[in-house]
């Protein structure tokens, strides 16, 4: 083969997309509203088609540093249908379809109406020929398999080009790498492409498992029965994808496969290669943004295409490190390339065609905007399937506690995620809820779920329901109450924005009780009326207890029995009258349990008559608040308190300036806050505070901090001052060192 070409060839399903265009304002199922609404029939070549034209545009699109030096790129594939040739349910492709509609300037998919058999030619083999065909003597660096679970997985003679390409006599340099992109249904008893191309992977004299790629998504893998959590952090999909490719029956042939790439759309990427006998997992995420996350703050409209764009940017480096593919980077660039294609959305061309806006779209950016953490070892295991590596940088929490390495120059590390006002760490996933930022993974996963469980209650919510149970743990002061708050705030945002979801659509009024404060059951009937009154004016009432844990004339949890009835029936008596709360959703926020776990072991060893236990029953959610108190000789607490430490310092106003921190690897090219290095590390670094966040908060509040000037060491308050929330003249002396050892 002439070094002057590297070839590409794309095989499997076809489809044409059919796309009607609304133009009119709106519709109408009235009968004589008929002749008034029009919309444009469109079409667009969709499957291996589609596939073909990203990676075309990919390629086209590399850096200008790399382009001079690249060869030609050939890219085949079946014949591209045109509009000549093509007529609506005469031909043999299988139809999709679905309503465009206009956002602004954008055009983007309104509703997809789905997809039809093929109605017209019977489907030969002959069709998935590639079209034209490589001269016999033409070697394929690059064979992209498109199985979207339709037609062409069915016959051996649909993916003769592949046998043909992968023969097994090949030497080693001509050997080609092999990317199945596989939609649902997927599993081990789906179509015989995949028992040809698993047998192949088991033959160990066979060399087509160390080359081949599967690419996948995480909702064809759960589609088949995988448990890959929704949306409560990237650690655990990292896990649940690990356990489920060794243990679910659907999908356990993959644990067969060295790569396998796994897309959560365009919020995130995870790709596994086998070696030895460990999974080394490396992610491509969105730090801020989850599945659900990102697609709730991109409703204009959607778009389709994204697995055909990640699988154009993997074949993009496979070509460009044909013996060595980067494919961290590839996943960083695919993680761009979805998002620019959502940004730009779709074109109409010549007469009733459209197409995607692919300039620009595969075009890899300066800097990665995206994070990406490596070398996450996960091991198998004769109990759970599997278990993380014993490495300090692998311990349970997979992500952000791989950022200690950069930590070696002590406070310098947790100064530099501080200093700027919006960065946290290169590798570290946040929780974003409001003004509530977190970089721990239990408490993102406790208030992710605590946001799905009160969306969903939400949204099939009935009058009669009884209210929603949900408990709230952490130390005092640790914000409990503030984080219930702000997840209501997040809501309440979502539902302002007209392109929010419509069918959320019931207030939330927040009101909060503190039983340590209640003399009798007598006043928690008086609280219960109140929650009920605000039921009968048509909002949804969130209840806050707190320290719903305190005792009741000296009975230990003695309040919970009284909370039995209201919780499972929705009910609460006064005399001989029954009253009906409504929909509503109560919170319980502990004061003696700083985790759920303590509060569990509790509920276990109280006697039967206490009804701790029932109580524990009945409740649907919980979540534990982190601490920010040095724990364990470790460093973790320093993320968390300079993530709070951002939101303070932006909540006071301190001035920003350039950066100066020799630290910063980007000295000078952004704004940080004005505040003096020992004031900082002495925030960081102090051991514990007497009230958590509260007690952060009451020192800035005690600060003499001048509007529009540093915040320096003599604005802090006096030693004695500061033992109300930590001891002050260890704080202080923090400050004076300038950096506090760790």
């Amino acid at each position: 083969m002439a070094s002057s070409e590297w070839r590409v060839a794309v095989i499997g399903d076809m489809t044409i997309d059919w796309l009607l265009e609304e133009r009119s304002k709106y519709r109408s199922n009235e009968y004589e509203d008929r002749l008034r609404t029009q919309v444009a029939v469109k079409w667009l070549t969709g499957g291996v088609f589609l596939l073909r034209s990203m990676i075309e545009e990919a390629v086209s699109q590399w850096a200008p540093a790399v382009l001079l030096s690249v060869p030609k790129v050939l890219v085949f594939s079946p014949e591209i249908p045109t509009e000549e040739t093509l007529k609506a349910f005469e031909n043999p492709y299988r139809h999709s379809f679905a309503v465009l509609a206009h956002y602004g300037e954008r055009i983007r998919v309104k509703e997809y109406l789905g997809f039809s058999e093929a109605p017209g030619a019977e489907i030969s083999s002959a069709r998935f020929r590639l079209d034209p065909t490589p001269t016999p003597n033409g070697l394929i660096n690059v064979v992209v398999v498109d199985d979207a679970g339709m037609d062409f997985r069915e016959e051996k003679a649909n993916w003769s080009e592949l046998e043909q390409a992968t023969k097994v006599g090949l030497a080693e340099n001509d050997r080609p790498w092999v990317i199945l992109k596989i939609s649902k249904p997927i599993g081990s008893s789906e179509g015989k492409l995949w028992e040809y191309v698993i047998s192949r992977v088991r033959d160990p004299d066979d060399w087509l498992a160390d080359r081949l790629v599967v690419l996948t998504s995480a909702s064809c893998l759960r589609d088949a029965g995988a448990g890959i959590s929704h949306d409560l952090s990237w650690e655990r999909c990292i896990e649940d994808v690990a356990r489920e490719i060794q243990r679910c029956p659907a999908v356990k042939d993959l644990a067969d496969c060295r790569r396998i790439i796994i897309s959560f759309g365009p919020s995130g990427v995870l790709y596994l290669d086998r070696i030895n006998d460990a999974r080394l997992c490396t992610l491509a995420f969105d730090r801020e943004r989850m599945e659900r996350a990102w697609w709730e703050s991109h409703r204009d409209g959607t778009m389709f295409g994204y697995g055909s764009a990640l699988c154009a940017t993997v074949v993009r480096e496979m070509l460009r490190h044909r013996l060595k593919p980067d494919f961290p980077r590839a996943l960083q660039e695919a993680l761009g390339a979805m998002e620019r294609l959502y940004s730009a959305g779709f074109q109409c061309v010549e007469k009733n065609g459209v197409s995607f806006k692919l300039g620009g779209v595969f075009e890899p950016p300066a800097e990665p905007g995206h994070a990406v953490v490596k070398a996450v070892r996960l091991y198998q295991g004769s109990d759970s399937g599997l278990s993380l590596s014993s490495r300090q940088d692998n311990s349970p929490d997979v992500i952000h506690r791989l950022a200690r390495h950069i930590a070696v120059g002590g406070t310098k590390y947790f100064r530099r995620i501080n200093l700027n006002g919006s960065a946290y760490g290169h590798d570290i996933p946040i929780g974003r809820f409001g003004k509530l930022v977190t970089i721990d993974r239990t408490e993102i996963e406790g208030l992710h779920s605590i946001q799905n469980l009160i969306t969903n209650y939400r949204t099939s919510v009935k009058l009669t329901a009884p209210p929603l149970g949900i408990a709230a743990f952490g130390a005092p002061g640790s914000g409990k109450s503030y984080a219930v708050k702000q997840i209501i705030k997040t809501q309440e945002a979502d539902e302002r924005d007209p392109k929010g979801p419509p069918e959320v659509n019931e207030p939330i009024e927040l009101i909060e009780f503190n039983l340590s404060q209640f003399d009798s059951p007598g006043e928690l009937v008086s609280a219960l009326h109140r929650v009920r009154d605000i039921a009968l004016g048509g909002k949804i009432p969130l209840a806050f207890w707190d320290e719903f844990d305190t005792p009741l004339n000296d009975q230990e949890l003695g309040w919970l029995r009284y909370f039995l009835a209201p919780i499972q029936d929705g009910t609460f008596q006064q005399a001989q009258t029954l009253h009906r709360i409504g929909a509503s959703i109560f919170v319980f926020g502990g004061s003696q349990f700083d985790r759920f776990s303590k509060f569990k072991q509790q509920a276990e060893a109280s006697p039967p008559e206490s009804k701790v236990l029932d109580f524990l029953s009945r409740l649907r959610g919980y979540m534990d608040i982190a601490s920010i108190d040095k724990q364990d000789n470790e460093s973790d607490f320093m993320l968390q308190r300079a993530v709070v430490l951002n939101d303070l310092f932006q909540r006071k106003g301190i001035p920003t300036v350039r950066c100066a921190e020799p630290s910063c690897p980007d000295k000078g090219a952004h704004y940080v806050f004005d505040v003096q290095l020992g004031v900082l590390d002495a925030f960081l670094t102090i051991p514990s505070y007497h009230h958590g966040v509260r007690s952060m908060m009451a020192i800035m509040e005690m600060s003499r901090i001048r509007p529009g000037q540093q915040f320096v060491r003599a604005a802090l308050p006096s030693p004695t001052q500061l033992d109300m929330h930590v001891k002050g003249a260890d704080f202080l002396d923090f400050a004076r060192r300038g950096a506090a050892p760790t």
